[in-house]
């Protein structure tokens, strides 16, 4: 008898961001993919933006929130696209508790950084 996979956690309460590029050519302009997976389900979800910035950061996850519901918390390495008053504002705002992996360690993003391929 098959069974379906047990789902451990709350979906979409710990979500890792990271992003991917510059990508050479551009793909209608855009160089940049941000990469976000939820670690409950590990469902991954792409979109692609021209620069890796705060702005890009904010429209990718106001996309998310309104299509998946509420985050509990955003995981993301130390990069300027990341760690700044635009997003750090629009998660308080939200109240999303915004947690930052070790310097110099992708291995603390593992999904994430699974899916983007190291």
């Amino acid at each position: 008898m098959l069974t379906s996979p047990k789902i451990i956690g709350i979906p979409f309460q710990r979500f890792t961001i990271d992003y991917i590029g510059p990508i050479n050519p551009p793909s209608n302009g855009n160089s940049y993919i941000l990469v976000g997976t939820c670690a409950t389900t590990k469902y991954a979800i792409a979109k692609s933006y021209k620069n890796a910035d705060a702005r890009s950061t904010v429209a990718y996850l106001i996309d998310i929130i309104l299509q998946f519901g509420a985050i509990g918390e955003i995981h993301s390495d130390r990069g300027l696209h990341f760690a700044n008053k635009l997003v750090k504002d629009l998660l308080k705002a939200l109240s999303i508790n915004n947690t930052y992996s070790i310097a110099y360690r992708p291995q603390s993003q593992g999904q994430t950084e699974k899916f983007n391929g190291l």
